[in-house]
Parts: C-alpha cells; sequence; structure tokens
C-alpha cells in the first residue's frame, strides 16, 4: 500500500508543479498565485476546486470548501478554526451567494474573519467574489491594474 502511494505521488507531484507554474485562465486563480507565497493557504467559502487548484496554494483551515453538508459538527468547526489560527492565510475568497450560508453554518471561522481581515473589494474578474485581506499582514504592492493587495 505505501508503495503504491509513494509511486502515485511520484508521478503525480511534476503533474502539479508543472500545473501551478503555467499561465491561468482564471484571473482569481492568477491573482491568488502571483500575489502569495506558494506556502500560503487560501481560504474560499464555497466548492470552487478550478480557483484552489488554479491558485497552486494549499486551502486553509484544512478544508478545500465551507458548505453545509461538509463537515459542520463542532468538533470539526473547532478544529478547523485551530488550524486556520496557525496558518498563514493572506487572502479569503468569498463566494457569490454564499456569505449567509457560510455565516450560519461556521459562525466561529465567519467570526474570526470578520476580527482579522478587511474587505478589499471585489476580485479582478468582475464575478462576484469578494476579496478580503488579513489586516495583520502588510501588503509590498498591488496586482496588475487593480488595488488588490499583493503579499510577495
Amino acid at each position: 500500500m505505501r508503495s503504491r502511494l509513494l509511486a502515485y505521488l511520484l508521478v503525480l507531484l511534476p503533474c502539479i508543479s508543472a500545473w501551478a507554474q503555467a499561465p491561468f485562465p482564471n484571473r482569481l486563480a492568477r491573482y491568488v498565485n502571483r500575489c502569495t507565497a506558494p506556502t500560503d493557504r487560501l481560504l474560499l467559502t464555497w466548492y470552487a476546486p478550478e480557483i484552489i487548484y488554479g491558485t497552486g496554494r494549499g486551502f486553509a483551515a484544512g478544508r478545500p470548501y465551507f458548505i453545509t453538508s461538509f463537515a459542520t459538527s463542532d468538533r470539526a468547526r473547532t478544529f478547523s478554526l485551530e488550524m486556520l489560527t496557525r496558518q498563514r492565510v493572506p487572502l479569503v475568497v468569498i463566494g457569490p451567494n454564499y456569505e449567509s450560508e457560510f455565516q450560519r453554518a461556521f459562525r466561529e471561522i465567519d467570526s474570526y474573519v470578520q476580527q482579522h481581515y478587511q474587505d478589499v473589494g471585489p476580485d479582478a474578474s468582475d464575478d462576484g467574489f469578494r476579496v478580503l485581506a488579513d489586516r495583520r499582514l502588510t501588503p509590498v504592492g498591488t496586482f496588475e491594474s487593480t488595488t488588490l493587495p499583493c503579499f510577495r
């Protein structure tokens, strides 16, 4: 079993690495990739694998997405909040039409986000996403012709 897993990872990792260096057709993914460090995490409030994988960044709080049908128990929420507090997560992206669901189902995590992040405006693609930046971090620039902050 371990040897099959190792073989799988040896095949998969170069593919992921090449993909992470490719230009992204999705402007939000390109923004996150260019403006955060490879070791940073990204918190998305909805199911959007094309964004999380397109960024080349790990997902924050131990979960790739926050939806009410996935791990909403007290124990799961506590675990996610504890992970989030230990990770460097410069950006949170709020999906269109998901804000109230996220606030209701993940109230502790939403409270943490409200306390530590500030709204920096809509994303660069005008798809209705909102980008929040960690107010404890100092941006070093902006992304392309937008006012979205960059942290590397």
